[in-house]
C-alpha cells in the first residue's frame, strides 16, 4: 500500500521478451480538492441575546467542498480517502468534523455520510473504486462557546487518497 498526499504512484512493468527491453510505466491517483470556509462568530451566534452562551455548532454548506479522485485503471481499482488536520492556532475545546454529502459522478462510494471528528491522525472517511467526480463535503465546527477566547483560530484539513 502506497500513500502520499493528493497522489499515489504505483510502478507497472513491461517487459519485452524479444528484445528484452525493460520499461516502467506509472499510473497516478489523483485527488483534488476545491473550496474552503471561513465563519465569522458575531453576536447573531448568542443563543439568547447579551448574557446567553453562543450556539454549541456551525455547519457549512452541504457542498462547501468538493473533491474528486482521478487516474485510476477504472472499475475495480479500490481506493480510500483518510482525513487529518494541521493546526496553526487552535482551541482544544474545538472539534472539526467532516462527511461526504453526496455520491459524485462516476464510480461508487462507500461510508462517509455521517459526521466524524477530524484530528491530527488521518483517520478513514470513506473508500471508493474507478474515478470520480463532484464528491461534495459538508464541515462543522462544534464547542463554539463564549469561555473560549476570542482569536482568529485555523486549521487545515488534508484528504489523502491511499489506492488499495
Amino acid at each position: 500500500m502506497t500513500r502520499r498526499s493528493g497522489r499515489v504512484l504505483l510502478g507497472i512493468v513491461a517487459a519485452s521478451a524479444l528484445i528484452s527491453l525493460l520499461s516502467f510505466l506509472l499510473v497516478a491517483i489523483d485527488v483534488a480538492v476545491e473550496g474552503g470556509w471561513t465563519m465569522q462568530i458575531t453576536g447573531t451566534d448568542l443563543q439568547g441575546g447579551p448574557g446567553t452562551d453562543l450556539v454549541d455548532s456551525h455547519t457549512s454548506a452541504v457542498d462547501q467542498v468538493w473533491l474528486a479522485v482521478s487516474g485510476t485503471t477504472g472499475p475495480g481499482d479500490s481506493w480510500q480517502i483518510t482525513v487529518s488536520r494541521t493546526e496553526a492556532l487552535w482551541h482544544a475545546e474545538l472539534t472539526v468534523q467532516i462527511r461526504r454529502t453526496g455520491d459524485g459522478i462516476g464510480g461508487s462510494l462507500s461510508g462517509g455520510t455521517d459526521f466524524q471528528v477530524v484530528g491530527a491522525a488521518g483517520a478513514l472517511l470513506f473508500s471508493g473504486e474507478d474515478d470520480i467526480a463532484d464528491i461534495p463535503l459538508q464541515l462543522r465546527v462544534s464547542g463554539l462557546s463564549v469561555q473560549i477566547p476570542p482569536a482568529a483560530y485555523a486549521t487545515t484539513i488534508t484528504l489523502t487518497v491511499v489506492d488499495l
